[in-house]
């Protein structure tokens, strides 16, 4: 499994998981992402 699938698939599931969270995480996440990638 290269790393590349593997970050997809992290960076998916953390999507899930803040798709969960109330909207001020959700913000926090999708300003700060692009530091993820």
């Amino acid at each position: 499994m290269g790393t590349t699938k593997f970050s997809k698939v992290v960076k998916v599931l953390l999507d899930q998981c803040i798709q969960q969270h109330d909207p001020k995480v959700r913000k926090y996440w999708n300003d700060n992402r692009s530091k993820f990638q």
